[in-house]
């Protein structure tokens, strides 16, 4: 242990100090003059009110006069020079400490986080004395007196003599200041003069193989101007940026290396001018990275810009990486869900014989068995019956992520439906603890009592009546299991803000706090996997929300350990359309719709808030992370979400930008719950109110009056705002490779699809595409050139649902011709060398995108629905390109299964079936296109009239066979009305 002691005036160092009256100009002059990068602010009495840091006066550096010091000034905790080192507490998590001598005059600066490494490397090593200043182990300056100490009194007549009369003085400081910043930074005029360089940029850009033609390609970029624009004809080393006014740029270097520099211009303003403002009317110029430096009174009259240079290298690989990671993930999580989906159908082979088997045996009917033999049987048969639950539980979760369930809907008896998940649930219960009431369906004597409440006038609701029972029953039969039998159970179905609501409630254990976030997750349980009483694989509650999403809704739940849970279950009473997003007008009403999410983490929050809301009338929904808060937001469109910033997963402040970009959500007032240092951040993010926690039940009534006003019911329609254009662009080859081997052609259009304020969405497989496809719904793709066996590729192409209903630009003609030859794909070519008419690509991607825009006609031959195989129709083929030379864009299904498929998943207008050789089982397969008649014109060639009378119950027009006007104009008439 250390024994001896160690004055703090050791590890003092120097810093510069002036008056807190002193203004930006004197405090950049006074840090160059000492060739610092921190100063320290003084009051008369000489006791450190705070430190200013160089990098933070970067930005006002044009500004003198006008810039308050206060809001930059950190604070600076004191500590007295005569304690010992080995005393000090260093809680205190700010770096630089102001050391104050006996009269709590400032002395100098410590560097607490050194000083706190040198002192627990002494008491960790070094057990003997220390010696006091030759075993320090301190290479920092040591002084015993601040020469700045002795300047204090005399500071305030120094700058009253100075007077910063020469605007020099301020020239001077500036380029002193841009000197000491440890940041690549080049000083120049609007018209391209550089005024100064500071060290580091000097030795950056100095490694650089070819700084004259980096030069000419970030000024390509950054000038906007076509002379320079114009100068080169190869391939582009430098893109635009993410943040405005910047490039980012790949440099080649001498040793052969590269590495990526971000440039970013930053204006200054007329910093020189004795004039106010100057009128201006040059552009931008980017100076040479090696020209001589200009006289300073040669700029007087000129804008000045700030250059920075940042080295990206490292983060532009991490991104590539990271990118490359979730490409991976991405195939790997869909070869897990091809792997379950395997499995489960073939683990349900054997499974049926087992239970087929074991129940023969243990009801006896092929011989009689002993009592042991036919226990041993049922303990098979119930085992086999559990495995079986899970593995349909694993199957149908797989299924609904690959997008292959399909819901079948109709009008649903809400009584019956409810009576019947209940005694499918009770049923479950028993059978999990007595095998032998599986027959004896009044054997729930030891079950909890069930309530079942209806809003009156509240009958039916379209939907899957299979899925939403399986949803009620895995509800119900968590609450039999998680409740004693002298507990109690209960389903409430009412109306919830245009929501149909299944409320399934308990008295039961409830669940803790701390667990409450992990519920939706897969193969999560609330015990201990080696010491828990109940059964289950913990996907019930991950499938129902499944289900519940692809039906339209969501579910929530909150829950109190030892007193209960309720879980509600949100359903729109038909199930919702898919229609053109560009086209879809959403309707709120300021009064009608009183639902509420609740966006928060801990519970006591959680129940607190819905106990206040609860108490004004509003209904509440929770979502406890990022992620779930912005789905919900999504689908229920709430009348105002309530944020907390501290969130798992995601934080608040992400959710709220991904609510205020997203135009689904932006509409919806989102009001942030916090401390009150988060009102601030708030306001910057765009948050339409704040509360500060602990909530007050009148502050919350007043912010809700403002958001959602009750005085009068009042319909707004939100119209639907200019989206930006999508695109898809599809590389085989992977992005930047072709560049790097130098291929002119390869040129990155991403500063051209940018510069239109276009969204790029890459891909380098068709898989990745099509997936990227259902999310992003793109309104074109763009094929690169030089691909590999085109007209193989892109007939995988052709096979992928999603990406063949697109239209596809091609860059190259052997592209084009082998685009040509696939059938079903709408090509447009654009064959001009796009890095030198770069306006041909867009005109043909605005062709394109306004022919993506156009109604949608699917069409199949009678003759798929017997067989896929069969050949197409010779009229269905003219037909079709009739119609898409007539502005329709236009598919032929591959099979009955393809229709159905996409007339569930996509935007269709129009479906038309070619029907002439129509048997029973075609007619009966037909039957399922009722469904559709509502959001889908059914237009049906009938060319057997003695099945018109049952097509006409199907379709929306059945029409005989006629020439190509009049079917034009007859589909021109249908989607008018």
């Amino acid at each position: 242990m250390v024994t001896s002691t160690a004055s703090i005036r050791e590890f003092v160092e120097s810093a510069p100090v002036c008056l807190q009256s002193a203004t930006l100009a004197e405090v950049i002059n006074l840090m160059g003059r000492h060739q610092a990068d921190r100063l320290v602010l003084v009051n008369e009495r000489q006791f450190p009110i705070g430190i200013l840091h160089a990098h933070s006066l970067l930005a006002h550096a044009h500004c003198f006069e006008e810039t308050d010091l206060e809001p930059l000034i950190q604070p600076l905790p004191t500590i007295e020079d005569s304690i010992d080192v080995f005393e000090i507490d260093f809680s205190n998590p700010l770096r630089y400490w102001a050391v104050l001598d006996r009269a709590a005059q400032f002395v100098g600066l410590i560097d607490s986080f050194a000083l706190r490494s040198w002192s627990e490397f002494i008491q960790a090593n070094l057990p003997k004395p220390i010696k006091r200043s030759s075993e320090s182990l301190w290479h920092r300056a040591k002084i015993d007196n601040c020469a700045e100490l002795e300047r204090v009194p005399r500071l305030r007549l120094q700058f009253a003599e100075l007077g910063y009369e020469a605007k020099s003085d301020r020239k001077s400081a500036l380029i002193q200041f841009l000197e000491h910043l440890p940041l690549p930074l080049m000083l120049q005029t609007q018209a391209g003069e550089v005024i100064a360089q500071n060290r580091v940029w000097t030795e950056q850009l100095g490694d650089v193989a070819d700084s004259a033609w980096l030069q000419r390609d970030a000024a390509t970029v950054l000038d906007y101007t076509s002379s320079i624009g114009a100068q080169s004809g190869a391939a582009n080393l430098c893109q635009i940026g993410s943040a405005p006014n910047s490039c980012v740029c790949v440099c080649p270097l001498k040793s052969g290396q590269e590495r990526i520099l971000q440039f970013a211009k930053i204006p200054l303003g007329e910093l020189f001018s004795e004039q106010s403002s100057i009128e201006s009317d040059s552009a931008f110029r980017l100076a040479a990275f090696d020209r001589e430096t200009t006289t300073l009174d040669r700029v007087a009259e000129e804008s000045i810009w700030l250059v920075l240079a940042q080295d990206v290298t490292e983060q532009r690989q991490l991104s590539r990486e990271l990118a490359a990671k979730n490409a991976d993930l991405i195939q790997l999580n869909r070869l897990k869900d091809e792997f379950l989906a395997c499995i489960s159908h073939e683990l349900r082979t054997p499974l049926t014989a087992v239970l087929g088997l074991s129940s023969l045996l243990k009801d006896q009917l092929s011989g009689t068995l002993t009592t042991r033999q036919v226990r041993y049987a049922e303990l098979i048969h119930r085992s086999g019956r559990h495995l079986m639950s899970i593995v349909n539980d694993i199957l149908d979760l797989t299924r609904i992520e690959t997008g292959q369930i399909e819901l079948t809907l109709y009008s649903v008896s809400l009584n019956s439906l409810c009576q019947r998940a209940i005694e499918q649930a009770q049923q479950i219960c028993l059978e999990e603890e007595n095998p032998e009431t599986r027959t004896n369906l009044e054997a729930t004597a030891g079950l909890p009592s069930c309530v079942l409440e209806i809003e009156s006038g509240l009958e039916a609701l379209v939907a899957d009546e299979l899925r939403l029972r399986q949803m009620l029953v895995h509800l119900l039969s968590n609450a039999f299991k998680f409740t004693d039998s002298s507990g109690r159970v209960g389903i409430r179905v009412n109306r919830w803000e245009g929501w149909i609501a299944f409320t399934v409630w308990d008295t039961g254990i409830g669940i803790p706090s701390e667990k409450q976030h992990l519920i939706f997750q897969k193969f999560q349980q609330l015990e201990n996997p080696m010491t828990r009483r109940f059964e289950g694989a913990g996907l019930g509650l991950v499938l129902t929300q499944r289900l519940a999403r692809l039906h339209g809704g969501d579910i929530s739940f909150v829950s109190r350990e030892n007193q209960g849970s309720e879980f509600t279950l949100l359903l729109p009473p038909t199930h919702p359309q898919p229609t053109n997003s560009l086209a879809n007008l959403r309707v709120k009403t300021s009064v009608d719709n009183r639902l509420i999410l609740v966006v928060e983490a801990v519970v006591k929050s959680i129940e607190l808030l819905s106990e206040q809301l609860a108490e004004l009338g509003y209904r509440v929904v929770i979502a406890r992370s990022g992620t779930e808060a912005v789905e919900k937001a999504r689908r229920l469109q709430p009348c105002a979400v309530f944020l907390n910033p501290l969130l798992p997963t995601l934080s608040g402040w992400d959710v709220l930008t991904l609510l205020k970009a997203e135009p689904e959500t932006r509409e919806i007032p989102v009001i942030v719950t916090g401390t009150r240092g988060d009102r601030d951040q708030a306001q910057r993010n765009q948050a339409d109110g704040f509360l500060a926690l602990p909530i007050v039940q009148k502050s919350l009534q007043q912010v809700l009056n403002q958001l959602t006003p009750d005085e009068v019911s009042t319909v707004s329609i939100v119209e639907p705002t200019s989206q930006t254009l999508v695109i898809l662009r599809l590389s085989p080859t992977r992005y930047g490779e072709l560049n790097r081997l130098g291929n002119p052609a390869a040129a990155d259009l991403n500063t051209l699809l940018h510069s239109q304020n276009y969204r790029v969405v890459e891909a380098d497989d068709l898989d990745q595409a099509e997936l990227l496809a259902q999310v992003w719904k793109p309104n074109i793709v763009l094929l690169d050139s030089a691909v590999p066996d085109p007209i193989g590729y892109l007939r995988l192409l052709g096979d992928c649902s999603f990406l063949a209903s697109l239209p596809l630009v091609t860059l190259d003609p052997v592209t084009t011709q082998a685009a040509n030859q696939v059938a079903g794909l709408s090509v447009f070519p654009c064959l001009a060398p796009v890095s030198e008419t770069s306006e041909a690509l867009l005109q043909v991607i605005q062709v394109a995108a306004g022919f993506a825009w156009r109604p949608f006609v699917l069409a199949i031959d009678s003759l798929k629905l017997r067989s896929p195989d069969a050949n197409r129709s010779d009229w269905l083929q003219a037909a079709m390109q009739y119609l898409q030379t007539a502005g329709f864009r236009g598919m032929i299904a591959r099979s009955w299964q393809d229709v159905l498929q996409k007339l569930d998943t996509q935007s269709i207008d129009l479906f038309l079936l070619h029907a002439s050789d129509l048997d029973q089982s075609s007619l009966s397969q037909l039957t399922a296109l009722k469904r559709f008649r509502e959001k889908i014109a059914i237009v049906i060639i009938n060319h057997q009239p003695e099945n018109t009378p049952l097509l006409e119950t199907i379709a929306t027009v059945v029409l005989p066979p006629m020439p190509m006007e009049e079917l034009l104009d007859r589909v021109n008439q249908i989607l008018a009305d």
